[in-house]
C-alpha cells in the first residue's frame, strides 16, 4: 500500500568555499513523489535522447531510481 502523503528526502548540493576550501553545505529537503510525472520525464528521456527502450531495464539505470 502506498501512502500517498509520504515524502522523500532529497539533498539540494550546495558548495560553497571557505577558509577550510569547498565545502557541502546542501540542504534537506522533504518532496512529495508523484508517480505519474516520473512516468512522463522518463519517456520524454527516452524519446528525446533517442534511447534504446531496454535502457530502463539496466542494472545501473535501477539502482539510480
Amino acid at each position: 500500500m502506498v501512502d500517498k502523503k509520504q515524502k522523500v528526502l532529497v539533498l539540494e548540493p550546495k558548495i560553497e568555499k571557505g577558509e577550510l576550501g569547498e565545502q557541502n553545505v546542501g540542504n534537506l529537503k522533504a518532496i512529495g513523489y508523484n508517480y505519474d510525472e516520473y512516468r512522463q520525464a522518463l519517456a520524454k528521456m527516452v524519446i528525446i535522447d533517442e534511447l534504446h527502450f531496454n535502457f530502463v531495464e539496466g542494472r545501473r539505470f535501477k539502482l539510480c531510481c
